[in-house]
């Protein structure tokens, strides 16, 4: 949609999304009432020159007279990511038919299975046979699902009482109410799955297991003194914290090049906003909205480090859960149907139409067996294109034109996400987005990042066709 705004000609534009409705991919195609929109709706800014439209779009709707739930009580509104998906389909039919460049944007429901280089450009292959041959390809498709887990193996592996993806086809929708349930994974994935349990009426008890036992940070309190703000000019401000060229953290502490830098930096800016009264938030998210100026600065031996020792401690502030979420968890913990256990996982076997699970917990180092109805991977997306399910993704890395990135996590692209050949070549017509980047620039995940990371991408992709013209 950026692009078809900003290019200076007309083009063609060609979308292969398997899905009826463009758009939603997996997190917004959420069917189910419970899963929200992780930030208030002021974050979710999809293109700078809309500004506010979503929060237009929601009063537009009477999404808030349908969903009363989306409003917290400080004012800000979470909404179903349902919806939101809805609204990024409204912006996808708007723009396809009509768009100031004019151009021709076409949606093909059909899977890719191969891309090959052709002279110029590349040609596509869909899944049904048809190729096509386009000027640059780019790359979207989004969060994988969770990787295998080393002891959920061979037949355990394909038992019916062991969902390797929460997401994939209607997992959740066939567990009884009573089923006693374990979850693998204490983070977002988890708090959804257990959210759309709870709200199907779910009886049975659940744990969650996870090695850490971190759980998603709590939001912080609103500062009764801040003054209000238009939702306008909530989003303006949201917006500048992600795109700005001098980025918060760096601003602040200059460019560190080692993990222990940064950490020190953070710990200090903490301490001094403590003694003000204020809470860890603030700075923590200078250095969230920082990544993409702090990540590529670091030796990939100072990412490993990071990705060892910190990424999980890091996310779980990171990735915080909308407080209806929140409420919903804690009336389960406190009722005592929702567990968090502390645990290693020894070993899974099959015992009939369940499933054995052999724990050792953290603190106690005391082995414990449990057998359950139903065992979920709420790993979370795995983020290693070699892990990968996908044949797409596979053949993608067996064709050359792309590498993995040296961390391990998506692909190795420039700076203006152009990928990289297996000999270290720069592929200028082959473009990778989102979290397929997130080796090379350690945040797009969520949709606000990844829309700013489009903003910076667009001039150099314009540039590169008008060149190759």
């Amino acid at each position: 949609m950026q692009c078809a705004r900003r290019f200076p000609w007309p083009a063609v534009f060609t979308v292969i999304e398997p899905r009826a409705e463009p758009g939603r991919g997996i997190a917004f195609s959420a069917a189910h009432p419970a899963h929200r929109l992780n930030a208030p709706h002021a974050a979710h800014v999809i293109d700078p020159e809309e500004g506010d439209d979503f929060w237009q779009w929601v009063e537009r709707t009477g999404t808030l007279a349908r969903d009363p739930l989306a409003m917290h009580a400080d004012g800000t509104s979470y909404i179903q990511r349902g919806t939101f998906g809805e609204y990024i389909r409204e912006q996808f039919e708007r723009t396809r038919v009509r768009n100031p460049s004019d151009s021709e944007i076409r949606h093909i429901a059909s899977h890719t299975i191969d891309i090959e280089e052709s002279s110029p450009g590349l040609v596509v292959t869909l899944e049904t046979g048809e190729r096509l041959n386009a000027d640059m390809v780019v790359v979207a498709t989004g969060n994988e699902p969770p990787a295998p887990l080393r002891e959920f193996q061979s037949a355990v592996e394909s038992h019916p009482a062991y969902v390797a993806d929460p997401w994939a086809g209607n997992a959740i929708e066939r567990i009884h109410p009573n089923d006693k349930v374990l979850l693998i994974g204490s983070a977002l994935t988890a708090a959804d799955v257990a959210a759309s349990l709870l709200a199907n009426g779910h009886r049975g008890p659940i744990d969650s297991v996870s090695r850490t036992g971190l759980l998603p940070a709590r939001r912080p309190r609103p500062q009764s003194e801040q003054p209000a703000l238009t939702n306008a000019e909530l989003s303006s401000m949201a917006w500048d914290r992600i795109s700005r060229p001098n980025t918060l953290f760096v601003e602040k502490h200059g460019e560190l090049d080692r993990v222990s830098q940064i950490c020190r930096a953070l710990r200090a800016e903490i301490k001094d906003s403590e003694k003000l009264g204020l809470p860890w938030h603030g700075p923590f998210d200078d250095l969230r909205d920082s990544v993409r100026a702090v990540w590529p600065r670091l030796e990939n031996k100072e990412k490993q480090r990071f990705l060892r020792h910190l990424r999980r401690w890091y996310d779980a502030h990171r990735f915080r859960l909308p407080p209806q979420l929140e409420q919903v968890l804690d009336k389960a913990v406190a009722t005592g149907q929702l567990s968090y256990v502390t645990a290693r996982i020894q070993s899974a076997n099959i015992e009939g139409e369940k499933l054995q699970v052999d724990l050792l917990e953290r603190t106690t180092r005391r082995s414990t067996s449990q057998v359950y109805s139903y065992v979920i991977n709420c790993t979370g997306p795995s983020g290693r294109p070699h892990l990968s399910t996908s044949p797409f993704i596979h053949a993608l890395l067996a064709s050359g034109l792309c590498r993995t990135h040296p961390t391990g996590l998506g692909f190795d692209v420039d700076h203006d996400c152009r990928a990289f050949n297996a000999a270290g070549q720069r592929v200028p017509s082959l473009v990778f987005l989102g979290a397929l980047t997130l080796g090379a620039f350690g945040e797009p995940l969520a949709t606000p990042w990844i829309a700013a990371q489009i903003w910076r991408m667009v001039p150099g992709l314009v540039a590169q066709l008008q060149s190759s013209a």
